[in-house]
């Protein structure tokens, strides 16, 4: 009877030291599912092209009197304008419940324009207005709706609140000649937001806006991400985003309005701890 066991013991050996490697193996699958990864931090740093950093944008700048848009001291004289805008990073807590966020982007912008002097002077002189701006965000929201089967689909609803701190350098060139503009322009922002992440399986999509306003000034973003969990550490977003930017300051004994809109790709590699 022994000698019988005996020749099924090594079957018996490996199929119980297979028993915890299989239970390992369909855990790790579990975790590259978003739905039931037990991961709930996210660091992200973004990806870009070797040497077009930001650059695969699109954005526009406008300068026009608060008073009315007729009488403009700064008159547009080409088209072309030069842009930069790209997400810094993202550091991300969420559970089923709360989410916690703080990320932020940089832009800049360039155009050439016509300057007319508000003192009625007829000389007019040709201006290089450039636009950085850059602006963290921090805030935290609770899951108001949750449809999902918890194994491969999912999707939620996080309404949040937070502040957005914006800092913005205006500054341009006369050509030729010396500084016509600087100006540092920095305030904070109440934001009102909304977070939904759809998640199936190994992908998920993130849809996010948000508004915050400041007195006067005011901002808008709107964005959105595919994301592909390579493994339980890695996933990789592509996406893009959205930002509009109000703001209000006297330029030459003048109030103007500055009105400006960036729009571009973002990338990003994300780690789960």
């Amino acid at each position: 009877m022994f000698r019988h066991l005996s020749i099924f013991a090594p079957l018996i050996v490996t199929w119980v030291l297979c028993i915890p490697i299989c239970g390992n193996s369909q855990a790790i699958v579990e975790e590259k599912i978003y739905a039931q990864s037990q991961k709930h931090w996210l660091l992200e740093i973004p990806l870009w092209i070797p040497g077009i950093r930001g650059q695969l944008a699109y954005g526009d700048i406008d300068l026009t009197p608060s008073d009315g848009e007729d009488d403009k001291l700064f008159k547009q004289l080409f088209h072309k304008t030069s842009v930069e805008f790209y997400l810094v990073g993202r550091a991300m807590y969420k559970t089923p419940k709360i989410i916690c966020q703080l990320d932020a982007f940089s832009g800049a912008l360039g155009r050439t324009y016509e300057y007319v002097p508000a003192d009625g002077g007829m000389e007019k002189e040709l201006v290089y207005l450039t636009t950085q701006v850059f602006f963290p965000r921090l805030f935290a929201g609770y899951n108001v709706l949750d449809i999902g089967d918890q194994e491969d689909f999912n999707l939620d609803v996080y309404p949040y609140l937070g502040t957005r701190y914006m800092d913005v350098i205006l500054h341009s060139d006369v050509f030729g000649q010396g500084q016509v503009i600087d100006l540092k322009p920095r305030w904070i922002e109440v934001l009102f937001g909304l977070y939904i992440p759809i998640e199936y399986k190994r992908w998920k999509l993130e849809l996010q806006a948000d508004y915050g306003i400041s007195g006067k000034n005011y901002s808008w973003v709107y964005s959105n991400a595919l994301r592909y969990r390579a493994s339980q550490l890695i996933d990789f977003q592509i996406g893009w985003s959205l930002m509009n930017v109000r703001l209000r300051k006297s330029i030459d004994h003048e109030e103007l309005k500055l009105k400006m809109n960036l729009f571009g790709p973002t990338a990003g590699i994300g780690f789960w701890l």
